[in-house]
């Protein structure tokens, strides 16, 4: 264990010194000038400006590249001016040259040459750079205890927007600019009208510039996110928020005379635990991972990544693993075209190649991720994902499986932990997990549930299955005892009802999880899937790591029966796994048991089969 934890460490901090050293930032001007590994996403921009509606929202998981491409935008747009807020020439300008190319100065003794960027030959767009001032808002740091402190939180966040145009104070375009002082000091010393200060700032800012203004918020969903996760939907501190941004939100979108176009980002969409909230918006184009719109502008498509590769050899030579670890994210409208999680890729780089776990640490996303795997009803859906898919028809899907007025599945398809898959000829659709990172990350749930519910560690669950693998069965048992006993108790599982076999499912499921390092769950998919069933797993060794296959058949009764768990040896037998894993010459035993399970009991059979 010791080890593990020393290598552990030794690979974060080599992934760390890596990022701060190459790749992992939000700010455009410094992925341009510090960054060997770019990828031009800058066509946004064109796309962006040929939206119809005022307002857009881009949904995309965590990891996306929003942030980036909304300082991107920023810089695009925004003018760069002096102290007195006049404008630089375009051509001549920092930002500029970030587009259009040219030679921008390091520090005292270097300078960078930099390339135009694919937006440089598209003059539609162009006509527009430096032209319309923006306001960048970042809702990010708004977790907190109380409303009073997200109020507060989303206070500091306008506040330091207004400081991006503190020229305007030196402005003698603009009309009184008191005012103007008043509302950039919202929330301090009771200063400032918040359901309006974006408003105000975008009218000062037609003043001085003559152009009316693009606003940016990032990460818009922040605060909303935060509230549920802190007071839960039905609140009334979750009420107030809601309200406190629908005002904000309706006066800086909805009726502002000054606004050219609107940009929202974040990973859920504004009708989260209120179906009938728009949020104040009256007119607002969504683009999420299933809309055309927009798709190529966040993450990585396949082609990007191959050229990324290229610049690391190391990395290059572990292509299918990279593609089997962050790809799978392919959708109707871009059939043939596969999407991959840029953060993860990035990381991934970062460190040579080394496939892994580079998804978000704990952040707004997870957090509501977290909430809606720690519900009893979606763990026993884990398995029939794991296993086919959940299958839903096309035309008729009202998305059925929610928690607390959470819609579940597609807040996993909106953060890329599920994706939908066609089904040819059928008027179905199935849910899969797109890649081996969103399998890992479903595993670590999984695992940490049952930790939770048998009051023990990761670490003694992984014991326990270590004495499944070495063929420990009485030990097994023994531990599996106890941990059924450390539950809630029985009671806790009675109360499931219906869903009380849920409880062992995902029990069955964390012993694979704890497993798969030696141990895979299919034989050959070409014969169906055999390895998996509700009441059935197998457990197949993988080449080098183990020599022993395990199948468990389990069932739940009203009272522990000695008979049960022999005739659940006896279907094992019926099931030839034996025949049919001699086709796989490195596999010399299968260990066959039968469980039978009565509230916080358990009773096992089994037997060693030699192959």
């Amino acid at each position: 264990m010791k080890i593990f934890l020393i290598t552990l460490a030794y690979l974060v901090l080599k992934i760390i010194t890596c990022i701060e050293t190459n790749l992992e930032t939000d700010d455009f001007q410094s992925l341009r000038l510090n960054s060997d590994l770019f990828v031009d996403k800058s066509m946004l921009m064109d796309e962006f400006l040929k939206t119809k509606s005022s307002a857009l929202l881009i949904v995309r998981p965590s990891g996306w590249g929003k942030s980036a491409n909304m300082d991107m935008l920023r810089r695009f747009f925004q003018p760069e001016v002096n102290q007195t807020g006049e404008t630089s020439i375009k051509g001549k300008s920092t930002n500029g040259k970030l587009f259009l190319g040219g030679t921008i100065p390091l520090d005292s003794n270097r300078t960078k040459i930099l390339k135009p960027l694919k937006i440089a030959d598209v003059s539609s767009a162009t006509q527009y750079m430096g032209r319309h001032p923006v306001i960048f808002v970042k809702l990010r740091n708004t977790s907190a205890a109380n409303y009073e402190e997200i109020l507060e939180g989303i206070k500091i966040s306008i506040r330091e927007a207004f400081k991006d145009h503190k020229y305007l104070w030196n402005s003698s375009r603009i009309s009184q600019p008191l005012e103007l002082q008043r509302h950039s000091e919202v929330g301090q010393k009771g200063e400032g009208d918040l359901s309006v200060c974006l408003y105000y700032l975008s009218w000062k800012l037609f003043e001085h510039f003559g152009q009316k203004v693009i606003v940016l918020i990032d990460d818009y969903d922040a605060p909303l996110i935060n509230a549920y996760l802190r007071f839960g939907a039905k609140s009334k501190e979750f009420g107030q928020v809601l309200k406190l941004v629908t005002d904000l939100y309706q006066s800086t979108f909805n009726h502002n005379p000054h606004l050219h176009k609107g940009l929202l980002c974040g990973t859920v969409k504004v009708s989260l635990c209120n179906s009938t909230s728009n949020m104040g918006f009256n007119q607002l184009d969504i683009s999420t991972l299933q809309h055309p719109k927009f798709s190529d502008h966040f993450g990585f498509t396949r082609p990007e990544v191959q050229t990324l590769l290229l610049q690391v050899p190391a990395a290059s030579e572990n292509i299918r693993e990279i593609n089997d670890w962050y790809s799978g994210y392919i959708y109707d409208h871009t059939p043939g075209v596969y999407y991959y999680n840029s953060r993860s890729i990035i990381r991934c780089l970062g460190n040579n190649g080394t496939v892994g776990y580079y998804g978000p640490d704990t952040n707004k996303s997870t957090g509501l991720v977290d909430k809606l795997l720690s519900s009893d009803i979606i763990q026993s859906k884990i398995q029939e994902i794991f296993d086919l898919g959940l299958e839903y028809n096309i035309y008729n899907y009202d998305n059925p499986i929610s928690w607390n007025r959470i819609p579940i599945m597609e807040t996993l398809v909106l953060n890329g932990y599920l994706r939908w898959m066609k089904i040819p000829y059928a008027e179905t659709k199935r849910l899969i997990v797109p890649n081996k990172e969103a399998n890992f990350f479903y595993a670590t749930k999984v695992l940490q549930w049952v930790a939770d519910k048998f009051a023990i560690d990761v670490p003694e669950f992984y014991s326990l299955a270590g004495a499944l693998s070495a063929g420990y069965i009485d030990q097994f048992e023994k531990k599996l005892q106890t941990y059924l006993s450390r539950t809630t108790n029985y009671e806790y599982i009675e109360k499931l009802g219906d869903q009380a076999n849920s409880f062992y499912i995902n029990l069955m499921i964390a012993l694979q999880r704890a497993l798969a390092s030696t141990h895979v769950t299919r034989i050959d998919e070409k014969e169906g899937d055999i390895a998996t069933y509700q009441d059935e797993i197998l457990m197949v060794p993988i080449l080098g790591k183990s020599d022993t296959a395990i199948v468990i058949n389990y069932k739940r009764m009203d009272k522990i029966q000695e008979s049960l768990a022999t005739a659940s040896i006896l279907e094992i037998a019926s099931g030839l796994y034996g025949e049919k894993l001699k086709t796989q010459s490195h596999i010399k035993k299968l260990i066959k048991i039968g469980a039978a399970f009565c509230r916080d009991k358990v009773l096992i059979k089994h037997e060693i089969e030699d192959i």
